[in-house]
């Protein structure tokens, strides 16, 4: 008998071994895997009593919080299809998305509602819109329903529908210099294999301590999340990169992992803190993106003696990561 190989099982996984360690930090908030567990599992029911089903799109407006690491969850756990949207783009740029994708829900932080308000009355196939992250009084351009408030009302019971290792769990659009972007539809099988592999070539654990600085609406930021969640490490967000406060962030949390691409690590070392930062903790810096210069290693090599430097190439299409550089 063939079992199949669902991301799904990466949290059920890291809920048996590791329930009571740290899981997700985000600012103030901390979750440990447990908590984190509990949260997917009420937000999957709440996404089903709205209507929700297999094979649904749900959509994310956001920037990185353990609220977006949440939807990579809850979303597939129903069978439905997670569509992270680069908050970079125009309006008019993601209502060709939305409407690409027929996204029926979609999940905005209430510091985003900009980009959704003039294009809201044009996206026929939205049914709801959900508001997390902000102050839930706010008075805002768009109106839908409080993230929290669902997670509180909703069961806690595992939702239970059937999965196939072929059912698409995440859709990204990528765009080439010309046309229009196009959907690249990631199936579990996909997502679970790039995963093993990640592990493997980065060598990743139970007692890593990654930092999300790069979105997890990127291509560079996507294949993070099911990687750590896997092994049962402890995921660290960061809303936006500044580098002064990923420096405070990293010293503060003992990161021991990070992805960047060049032009954010020259940012980190020409920050004030650079040099006086406690980064001892930080074992792997992983590039991707675009070629690394010579003198961003050297100088990285010069700080940080102790850690090493990994350069990939990958793109959407495979998950994304498809070849490893390693010393």
């Amino acid at each position: 008998m063939k079992t199949p190989l669902l991301v799904t099982d990466f949290l059920k996984r890291a809920r048996a071994a590791y329930r009571d360690a740290p899981a997700a930090v985000c600012g103030n908030e901390r979750l440990t895997y447990g908590q984190l567990g509990t949260r997917i599992d009420k937000f999957s029911n709440a996404l089903a009593a709205l209507g929700v089903k297999k094979g649904d799109v749900v959509a994310y407006l956001s920037f990185n919080c353990h609220r977006l690491l949440e939807g990579y969850y809850a979303v597939p756990q129903l069978g439905a299809i997670l569509l992270p949207i680069n908050i970079r783009l125009t309006p008019p740029d993601i209502a060709f998305i939305l409407n690409d994708a027929g996204a029926s829900t979609v999940v905005v932080d209430r510091q985003l509602v900009g980009l959704l308000a003039p294009i809201l009355a044009s996206l026929p196939a939205v049914k709801n819109v959900i508001l997390m992250g902000g102050d839930p009084k706010a008075d805002l351009p768009v109106k839908g329903l409080d993230y929290e408030d669902l997670i509180t009302r909703a069961p806690a019971d595992p939702p239970h529908v059937a999965l196939d290792e072929d059912d698409v769990a995440e859709l990204f659009y990528t765009s080439g210099t010309t046309a229009r972007p196009k959907g690249v539809m990631l199936t579990h099988r996909n997502l679970v294999t790039h995963a093993y592999y990640s592990i493997a070539c980065a060598h990743v654990g139970d007692t890593d301590i990654i930092l999300h600085s790069i979105p997890l609406f990127h291509v560079n930021g996507w294949g993070t999340p099911h990687t750590l969640t896997m092994v049962g490490g402890k995921h660290v967000m960061v809303p936006r990169f500044d580098p002064e406060h990923v420096l405070e962030v990293m010293e503060r949390e003992h990161v021991t992992k990070m992805f960047v691409v060049p032009t954010m690590a020259l940012a980190l070392m020409n920050a004030p803190s650079w040099r006086t930062r406690d980064l001892s903790a930080l074992k792997k810096v992983m590039f991707g993106g675009a070629a690394t210069p010579a003198a961003i290693l050297r100088a990285l090599d010069e700080r940080l003696p102790d850690a090493q430097v990994h350069c990939g190439y990958g793109l959407s299409e495979t998950s994304p990561i498809l070849t490893t550089a390693v010393p």
